[in-house]
C-alpha cells in the first residue's frame, strides 16, 4: 500500500530520535486530526520545549519549516483515517512504551491491551467527577432523553439508553440514519436533552442530527475525544474521552466506564423514585420470561 509521508516516516525512524524528538514525534501521532489547526507556540507550551525545537523536528522529516509540515497534514488527513489506513498503522509497527527495552518484540495484543489500559489510566487520572454530577442533574430535569451513537458509537449509546430506561427515565435511541431517524427528530424541543457519542471518523448524520437538535433548542451534550473539533463547536457541552481513535479498533473502555459513572450517580440522585419504578418493573415483569 501507498505509506503515510508523515505517520509512516516518524515511525520507521522513531528508534532514532532524540528523547525530546519522541516527545513531538508521539505527541503528533496522538494528535493528527487537531495539528493542522493548531499554533507552534500552542504545541510547544503543551510539550514543554522550544518553537525551535519543533521546527528542527519538521525539518528533520523533510518538510522547510512548520508551516509545509502543518499543509502536508491538512492533505493527509483523509486518507490516514480511511480503514485499510488504520488497519496498516495498526500492524505494521511495534508497541512503543516508555521503557522500550522491556517490551521488545511486543504483540500486535499487547499493544491494543497497553492502549486500553492507558485509556483508563488517562481517563481516570483526569477526568473531573463534577462534569458527570451536572450532566446527570441535566438528566434528571429532562422531560425527554435523546441517546445517538452512529456507528460503533451505537456501542456505548445503546448500553445507556438500555439502563436509562430501566431506570424509568424517557428515552429514545438513535443509532442508524434511515427513515425512523428522519421522522424521530420531530420529538426534539428545549425542554429535551440529547447525549451524542462520537468518534472520527466524524459522519454527515451526526452533524445532521445535531443541526437538528439545536434548531428545536434542545440541549446537547457531545461525548468524544479531544480532536472532535467540527462537531463540538456545534454543541452546549462538551465531555472529553480518551481513546486512540487513530487505530482502526476505538479503544471504548473509558467511554464505558463512563457510562457507568452516569447510570450510578443517575440513580445516587433519583434513588427513592427509581426505587419504586424497579419495583413496579419487577412485579410487571412476572408476565413475562425475562429477568431485570
Amino acid at each position: 500500500m501507498k505509506k503515510h509521508k508523515i505517520v509512516d516516516v516518524i515511525n520507521e525512524n522513531y528508534g532514532q530520535f532524540t528523547k525530546s524528538q519522541k516527545v513531538i514525534a508521539q505527541y503528533i501521532t496522538d494528535n493528527y486530526r487537531k495539528l493542522p489547526s493548531m499554533a507552534i507556540q500552542e504545541i510547544a507550551g503543551e510539550l514543554d520545549v522550544s518553537d525551535a525545537t519543533i521546527i528542527r523536528f519538521t525539518q528533520s522529516l523533510g518538510y522547510k519549516g512548520f508551516l509545509d509540515f502543518k499543509n502536508a497534514l491538512k492533505a493527509e488527513t483523509h486518507e490516514y483515517y480511511a480503514p485499510h489506513s488504520r488497519f496498516y498503522r495498526a500492524t505494521a509497527y511495534p508497541l512503543r512504551l516508555e521503557v522500550e527495552s522491556e517490551r521488545d518484540g511486543s504483540s500486535l495484543m499487547d499493544k491494543i491491551v497497553h492502549d486500553d489500559f492507558s485509556c483508563m489510566k488517562e481517563f481516570y487520572e483526569t477526568f473531573d467527577r463534577n462534569i458527570v454530577t451536572n450532566l446527570t442533574k441535566r438528566i434528571n430535569s429532562a422531560e425527554f432523553i435523546h441517546i445517538a451513537g452512529f456507528g460503533t458509537d451505537a456501542v456505548p449509546a445503546t448500553f445507556l439508553e438500555w439502563y436509562l430506561s430501566i431506570l424509568g427515565y424517557s428515552s429514545r435511541l438513535y443509532t442508524d440514519g434511515g427513515f425512523a431517524t428522519s421522522r424521530s427528530v420531530a420529538g426534539f424541543d428545549e425542554k429535551g436533552l440529547m447525549i451524542i457519542f462520537s468518534t472520527p471518523r466524524h459522519l454527515k448524520i451526526e452533524k445532521s442530527i445535531i443541526m437538528a437538535a439545536k434548531e428545536a433548542g434542545t440541549y446537547i451534550t457531545y461525548i468524544s475525544n479531544a480532536n472532535s473539533l467540527e462537531l463540538s463547536s456545534l454543541c452546549d457541552e462538551n465531555i472529553t474521552v480518551t481513546d486512540r481513535a487513530n487505530e482502526m479498533i476505538n479503544s471504548y473502555v473509558a467511554y464505558m466506564s463512563l457510562c457507568n459513572m452516569i447510570i450510578m450517580e443517575a440513580y445516587e440522585q433519583n434513588k427513592e423514585n427509581i426505587d419504586k419504578k424497579l419495583k413496579k418493573q419487577l412485579k410487571l415483569g412476572e408476565h413475562f420470561d425475562v429477568l431485570l
